[in-house]
């Protein structure tokens, strides 16, 4: 036998065997998922029996083995972020948690809705449809695209955080009328001195401190028919982001090297003007414009915003629980923004005064009204 035969054989012994490779990772990713568990009890002791192997749903959203290529780059600035995103990418791992998981108690926060928002009907019919499909799926909810479109103040922006709220996911608000350029959701080129990922990889990857990250977030996109970029288009990154397929691949271009699986992202948008949208992008959402409200209902959310405000200042037993007529009919034909501000001052006036019953003062003649509903 030639030596050199004997050494190619013991270099064959030497290097793990395929089946070998693949057990040395699927070990690594029951750490890796192990590891997720753990802190996201950790983060939040009161829920940690819902990170139990029972019971949380995780996702892998990208391979831990990619890295960057070698940079020909002489910037040290390059190399010190790629460590520090190796850095995050090691304590963080790959796996996230699915939240808003479907069930009988999802639905009824849900249907809640139909009494808080009655002018947002055809949404909440939406939402309990996309609950259903994840039911049947055992999952929770994800790839939800919504768009509301209709004039301002009848609710959108308010709707759209208080779905945020009721699904108990983590969110993000992307205001896209000052939004300069895709980076707000994609990042910036990575060339740049001071390149940072946008908001779709800090929150899958980086997530918040005070909650684990979560691979179906929210975005709110308020006013996307207000996107304007200078030097660059706020919506690019939609077209992908946006279709399951290509979002399965999404590349920040902070990072570039590493594809992260965004197709879980819940997505609502609000506009005020549809035409304003690109088509293609209006393609890729359900589009849905709220009814107006009825008077009966005008005064139903004005005595909410009240009942509201005594909670939140522990005025139950010291002032009316409920409005009379007279103010109620005054505060019916503002926006909830002016609503909410005559109510504060109303229940301060109250107060100083000694007084145990609100009065609504009339608005100045010159006040712009809009029907109630929610700030747009």
């Amino acid at each position: 036998m030639s030596t050199a035969t004997s050494t190619d054989k013991q270099d064959q012994a030497a290097r793990p065997s395929a089946a070998g490779r693949s057990k040395l990772a699927a070990l690594r990713e029951g750490v890796a998922e192990l590891r997720t568990r753990i802190l996201a009890a950790r983060a939040e002791p009161a829920r940690s029996e819902a990170f139990g192997y029972d019971k949380g749903k995780l996702v892998r959203l990208f391979d831990p083995t990619i890295r960057p290529a070698k940079s020909l780059s002489t910037e040290r600035d390059v190399g010190r972020r790629q460590e520090e995103i190796l850095t995050a990418l090691r304590e963080k791992g790959p796996f996230r948690f699915i939240g808003a998981q479907a069930g009988p108690d999802l639905a009824e926060r849900l249907g809640s809705l139909r009494v808080s928002h009655p002018n947002f009907l055809e949404a909440v019919d939406h939402l309990l449809q996309e609950e259903a499909l994840a039911r049947h799926r055992n999952t929770g909810m994800c790839g939800i695209k919504l768009l509301l479109h209709g004039a301002p103040g009848v609710g959108k922006t308010d709707f759209s955080l208080r779905v945020a709220d009721i699904l108990r996911v983590n969110y993000a608000v992307v205001s896209m009328s000052s939004a300069q350029a895709g980076a707000a959701l994609a990042g910036s080129e990575q060339y740049w001195s001071n390149s940072q990922p946008g908001d779709v990889w800090e929150a899958l990857v980086m997530g918040r401190e005070d909650t684990p990250a979560q691979a179906n977030p929210l975005f709110l996109l308020d006013e996307i028919d207000k996107a304007r970029g200078h030097g660059g288009d706020p919506l690019g990154a939609l077209f992908q982001l946006l279709e399951e397929g290509s979002a399965r691949v999404f590349a920040d271009k902070s990072v570039p090297w590493l594809p992260i699986d965004a197709s879980h992202v819940n997505w609502v948008a609000t506009a005020n003007c549809l035409e304003e949208v690109h088509p293609a992008i209006l393609s890729r959402f359900t589009v849905i414009e709220p009814t107006p409200l009825t008077q009966e209902q005008r005064y139903g959310i004005v005595q909410r915003l009240y009942s509201a405000m005594l909670a939140e200042f522990d005025l139950g037993g010291r002032l009316d629980r409920v409005l009379h007529d007279d103010d109620l009919e005054r505060l019916a034909g503002d926006s909830v923004r002016e609503a909410k501000r005559r109510l504060r001052e109303a229940i301060a006036r109250a107060l100083l005064q000694g007084s145990g019953q609100i009065c609504i003062q009339d608005a100045p003649p010159m006040q712009q009204r809009v029907p109630i509903g929610f700030i747009g």
